[in-house]
């Protein structure tokens, strides 16, 4: 139906085409006025409506204005009476949820990124800015009010609803859209309320949020509790689902941007915009939030269509494609050339030639040289010469309080409690840590920890192993573009064979719900729909729809019903048409997008790798300062650090002859009350309670453990414990001139006291008895030597045979390792590990005596026939030993070796999964390197040897490049205390992740 004839004033309008049509009336072009529309009313209040046109006519709105459409002139019928108005006819814009919906975008804007998306939403912040800057509230904020263009300008239609001032007269908005309606008025008549900038101000941040969070609502999400939680009713609660500050009972959906991705200054104005009783953001001061986001944005390093905000951790676009397979975001943009020259290697680029070029290249060697660093010493600071003064003292009078505990407790036994105190608190002194040299320690581990960042640091600088990696990912993008002809056939022979899914597809994906006539889903329930990503029939199933907040079984099965129905009106088209005019031009234009990146990256491969090589080879020749200042820190740290703590012989060699004498005298003072102690005896007439074990001073039961059995010896008489079930036979048999074979005792000074015995059958039963009397004082002696020792000790100290053979064996063993050094020595103390842990063994079994005796014969000729067999020819296969640490022997004259070199700062932290060759890691190289390092005097190492391969020459190198640069030691030291050279052995595992 076409209107009747309409004047602007006195001229009468030609009527074109019908541009749109809405509730309240229908919008034409008018012929021969190019850029202007006219608005024809269709409601029965026309009449009532002309004041507030008359008043934006009056007001000049219409002039100077780009973005929005106001009333120009008054339009009338035949009769006079008013029509309508003339305005700006706004064209080439789309509605502005057919950006921001992925749908939507894909037909159209479909060259546009998220940059676009960005620029739109300051364009919107700037069209309603522009309105409240002329006096007019729009009231009325919806998704179909808001225009967008491909080039991201923004229009605002409808400009007869806002509400504007004149003369004292409010002409105001009566309607609204529940989706953009402040919390302040949901559920509320809008009929004369007058709206403000702030109640604008939150239905611009909807439409902002939407934009920038790929058609999300904001107050869409799970509900955490119990019942239903519409749109409207969790807008009016300010439940906003994204909030990282407020506890809204509300998470986001799943699949969907976090406001964490974004800058601070964005998320806390969403905050704002959303929170109860704040003013919210102006549309100027979004305009100035949104350009700075628009200058932080950033290029996926793995989807270079994706531009996402530089604050996020990772981009969000790639994960909720991963988390919704078959997602796509954007689209590659429109191709300079047709479709059927897509993947076509434009004439300028030569393959062959490109990476002829690559390869001639010459890159550096993958491990870089030591760094440059300028000869550097340190000496203690002031700070740390006091505080090392202060620790001394500390020390000195540590040692006088344990003296003085000592002797405390030998001359006055009745404190034996305060003395135990007393010498607790030495303990502590003497050992424990001052804080302020644990500020020193502490300080000096710190820098360590820094040198070794640094120097990491400077290696990554120095990329060997980046610039080998760059240039295969260059190989790989060579294969890619050799291979994206085949691929493209592939794709494009895939769509032909599967025609009616796409087509099915497509046909599912053009029915929108936001359009769809569905009973009981109103505009809110399509906001939470689109919020979940339902935007389309093709999303739509039960199982998606039941789990959002607002739809029951009865909604939830209305809408499975709708997207079946749409189902069923699609027809097969065998024929070639428009959808596959535009999905095998999408599959074009994404093949066209590839090859255009990888002949980028292959074109400028050559000259990136050559300036990078000559970068990294300059790097290697400089003096790198951040390395410098990190030693000079970690050298200082350590010279003050060695004088606050220094090691036990530092400490001896620093004390003054004054410390030396105090201790020498509290010694000597100790050992004189020490030799007066005396200790108790029985009183000889307690007998005990027979079968009971004897409370007598100075005794203690021994307990051997379990299974634990003696031998008795040959040819002395034993006690069968079956036969002596009571104490009192058991001295009866003594008294005969049997004797026990004692494996447990505790014996007074005169000679009385218990015995545990063992049965001549193996079998160990114990007898407590007061079995001795001071008669037998001679095998009191003889039991009490070895009092207190169990296992192998014990038979020891009881059997002088098995002691005659340990004591040869020691011998041997000593003189074995005097003549051996390298893997001869480490075999030798290997196999004397081995070799007590057998002996070890001898100790639990029924004849321990025999075991023992043989055990040690066999490893005096072992070690017999060891000494007349040359060592193994270099290169023979032997059994992989693990590595032990090695000190190595004393020049010729000098004294052995007490103490071995220490580590300082844990060797664990010396290599780790960071510094694995790159070039080891990727070709699969693993294994376990043992090395030797030469520890000098000083505590420096300053050499390293590779004692067993791993059998990678990388991992070799890495390994003794890196010990030696950052081990350190504490120096070893002979039995007099002097630092002497010794030697270091360890190994390292080098183990991929993961396997």
């Amino acid at each position: 139906m076409s209107p009747p004839p309409l004047f602007a004033g006195n001229r009468p309008i030609r009527i074109g085409a019908r541009i749109g049509k809405g509730g309240e009336g229908e919008v034409y072009a008018i012929e021969g006025v190019a850029g202007h529309a006219v608005k024809f009313y269709t409601v029965a209040d026309v009449l009532d409506r002309q004041p507030k046109i008359v008043a934006m006519i009056r007001a000049g709105l219409a002039s100077g204005s780009d973005r929005v459409a106001y009333p120009s002139e008054v339009v009338s019928d035949a009769r006079g009476m008013f029509a309508g108005f003339v305005m700006k006819l706004v064209s080439g814009h789309q509605p502005i949820h057919h950006l921001y919906s992925t749908v939507d975008r894909k037909t159209h804007f479909p060259s546009a990124d998220y940059r676009f998306l960005v620029r739109t939403a300051v364009n919107v912040a700037r069209a309603l800015a522009e309105v409240h800057a002329r006096g007019c509230v729009i009231g009325d904020i919806n998704h179909s009010g808001i225009l967008v263009s491909d080039r991201a300008t923004v229009a605002l239609i409808d400009a007869d609803s806002f509400q504007l001032s004149e003369g004292g007269t409010q002409y105001l908005c009566a309607v609204g859209t529940q989706e953009y309606t402040p919390p302040e008025l949901q559920g509320a008549s809008l009929t004369g309320i007058v709206r403000t900038p702030n109640h604008d101000a939150f239905g611009l941040a909807v439409i902002l949020f939407q934009l920038l969070f790929m058609g999300r609502q904001p107050f869409s999400g799970s509900y955490q509790a119990a019942g239903e939680m519409t749109l409207e009713k969790a807008i009016a609660e300010y439940r906003f689902a994204y909030s990282l500050q407020r506890a809204v009972g509300m998470r986001p959906p799943p699949a969907t941007p976090l406001l964490s991705d974004f800058p601070p200054p964005v998320a806390q104005a969403f905050e704002t915009a959303f929170d109860r009783g704040t003013k919210r953001p102006t549309a100027v001061g979004w305009i100035g939030v949104l350009e700075k986001l628009e200058t932080q944005l950033r290029r996926c390093p793995d989807n270079d269509l994706h531009y996402y905000p530089g604050s996020a951790a990772a981009c969000p676009w790639c994960r909720m494609e991963r988390a919704s397979p078959g997602l796509i975001l954007f689209l590659p943009p429109l191709p300079p050339q047709s479709a059927a020259t897509a993947t076509s290697t434009p004439g300028v680029f030569d393959l062959r030639s490109v990476w002829a070029a690559i390869e001639a290249v010459q890159l550096p060697p993958a491990t870089p040289p030591d760094p440059l660093l300028p000869d550097m010493d340190a000496v203690a600071s002031d700070a740390a010469v006091a505080a090392a003064g202060t620790v001394t003292a500390r020390k000195g009078w540590a040692i006088v309080v344990l003296a003085g505990s000592v002797i405390g407790t030998a001359v006055a036994t009745p404190a034996l409690i305060v003395w135990l105190g007393l010498g607790l608190v030495g303990l502590i002194m003497l050992f424990g840590r001052p804080k302020a040299a644990r500020a020193f320690h502490d300080r000096a581990l710190q820098a360590d920890r820094q040198w070794t960042q640094a120097l990491a640091d400077w290696e990554r600088r120095c990329g060997g192993p980046e610039l080998a990696a760059n240039k295969k990912a260059l190989g790989e993008a060579r294969r890619q573009l050799e291979a994206l002809p085949g691929e493209l056939r592939a794709q494009l022979a895939n769509y032909d064979a599967h025609r009616r899914d796409f087509q099915l597809r497509s046909h599912l994906e053009n029915h929108r719900v936001s359009a769809a006539k569905i009973r009981g889903v109103g505009p809110g329930l399509k906001a939470a729909l689109a919020s979940w990503g339902i935007d389309s029939a093709l999303n739509v199933s039960y199982a998606a729809v039941i789990r959002i907040d607002g739809f029951g079984q009865a909604k939830a099965t209305a809408m499975d019903a709708w997207r079946r129905q749409v189902e069923a009106r699609f027809v097969y088209d065998p024929r070639p048409n428009a959808a596959d005019t535009r999905e095998k031009d999408r599959i074009n234009r994404e093949a066209n997008h590839k090859g255009a990146q990888l002949r980028e990256k292959l074109g400028r491969g050559a000259n990136d790798l050559r300036v990078a090589s000559q970068t990294v080879l300059m790097r290697w020749k400089l003096v790198d300062q951040p390395l410098v200042r990190a030693q000079a820190e970690r050298l200082q740290a350590l010279a003050d650090d060695d004088i606050v703590n220094p090691t036990v012989g530092a400490r001896l060699k620093r004390m003054s002859s004054l410390a030396w004498t105090v201790l020498i005298m509290a010694m000597m003072a100790a050992v004189f009350a020490m030799s007066r102690i005396q200790m108790p005896v029985p009183h000889p007439e307690a007998p005990p309670v027979a079968g009971s074990t004897p409370e007598l001073p100075g005794m203690q039961r021994f307990d051997p453990p379990k299974g634990f059995v003696v031998a008795p010896k040959a040819g002395i008489p034993t006690v069968n414990a079956r036969e002596a079930p009571d104490g009192d036979a058991v001295v009866e048999k003594l008294k005969k001139g049997a004797s026990l074979l004692a494996i447990g005792r505790s014996i007074a000074s005169d000679g009385s006291g218990w015995i545990a015995f063992t049965g001549s059958n193996g079998t160990t039963e114990f007898v407590s008895e007061k079995v001795l009397r001071p008669a037998d004082s001679g095998a009191a002696d003889a039991a009490g030597a070895c009092a207190g020792k169990s296992g192998v000790a014990a038979i020891l100290c009881i059997d002088p045979t098995i002691r005659n053979l340990d004591d040869q064996l020691n011998d041997s063993y000593r003189e074995m390792r005097s003549r051996t050094s390298g893997d001869e020595r480490r075999r030798l103390v290997v196999g004397e590990r081995d070799w007590l842990s057998q002996r070890d063994a001898c100790a639990g079994s029924p004849d321990a005596v025999r075991c023992l005796a043989e055990a040690y014969r066999n490893r005096l000729a072992e070690l017999s026939a060891t000494a007349a067999v040359p060592a193994p020819r270099q290169g023979a296969a032997t059994q992989a030993q693990d590595p032990v640490p090695v000190v190595a022997p004393p020049a010729a004259g000098a004294p052995s070796v007490q103490a071995p070199p220490r580590p300082r700062g844990g060797p664990g932290g010396w290599i780790t999964p960071d510094d694995y060759p790159p070039g080891a890691l990727r070709a699969g190289e693993a294994g376990r390197v043992t090395f030797t390092l030469h520890v000098e005097q000083s505590g420096a190492v300053d050499g390293c040897d590779v004692v067993q391969s791993s059998g990678f020459a990388d991992l070799d190198q890495m390994t003794c490049r890196l010990v030696q640069r950052r081990a350190r030691f504490a120096p070893a030291s002979d039995p007099t205390g002097q630092p002497i050279d010794a030697s270091w052995t360890s190994s390292v595992d080098w183990r991929i992740p993961g396997q």
